[in-house]
């Protein structure tokens, strides 16, 4: 297996461009999937679904991101590998092509690691419950359970693991008055913190426009 590795925001490395507040990053040299044939299997399952129009339901069945099914084309769904945690092993990432809407602009459906050797997924998506990676690598969350009640998490992604760093949570339901807190991994309760604080924190993470290879283009 090839070790060559992208590094996000490297300049020597990469070529870093800023569309609609989102970074995408395009590396001068990265590895294929050739260079891993456990991930090419997994996304050959999904051309294979993307090729036969599968619905939300199908891509489910199949143990795969159900969102894929609103992006059934081999044109509009793709796939992009990076090492994100520097341990000579690319992550595989599924996600749609940008369209043109913001919908799911910049999130990823499904993120794989190979643990030992064999293939392993680290998350997926769902609509309500949205991942995207982070220039500076973080792995960002975005969950909803409402109009009054969301969570920010961000998490350092080491090895096959998701470790929360920290989260901004909205909550008008439960405290009307001061709806936003602040947690960290070694708290064991949020703080309060101002409107403010809270957009300061979540504006600190800047989201990746993840430049994924369409599957009709898949090798």
């Amino acid at each position: 297996m090839k070790k060559k590795k992208l590094i996000c925001g490297l300049l020597s490395a990469s070529m870093v461009l800023t569309i609609g507040g989102l970074t995408s990053v395009y590396a001068a040299d990265t590895e294929t999937l050739a260079d891993y044939p456990e991930y090419k299997e997994i996304v050959q399952k999904y051309y294979d679904g993307a090729s036969a129009t599968w619905n939300i339901s199908q891509f489910q069945e199949n143990n795969l991101c159900y969102l894929a099914g609103y992006y059934a084309d081999v044109n509009k769904l793709g796939y992009f590998l990076q090492d994100i945690d520097n341990n000579g092993t690319a992550e595989l990432f599924i996600g749609a092509l940008d369209d043109g809407s913001d919908t799911y602009e910049g999130m990823f459906f499904d993120m794989y690691t190979l643990i030992n050797g064999r293939l392993s997924l680290v998350t997926t998506s769902g609509e309500r419950d949205r991942y995207y990676l982070c220039t500076d690598n973080t792995i960002a969350n975005e969950g909803s359970g409402s109009a009054f009640n969301s969570v920010r998490q961000y998490y350092v992604y080491t090895d096959g693991q998701l470790n929360l760093k920290e989260s901004v949570v909205y909550d008008e339901m439960e405290n009307p008055q001061n709806p936003w807190s602040f947690n960290t991994a070694d708290s064991a309760n949020g703080v309060t913190i101002s409107e403010s604080d809270a957009y300061s924190i979540m504006d600190h993470y800047e989201y990746t426009k993840i430049p994924f290879t369409a599957l009709a283009n898949m090798k």
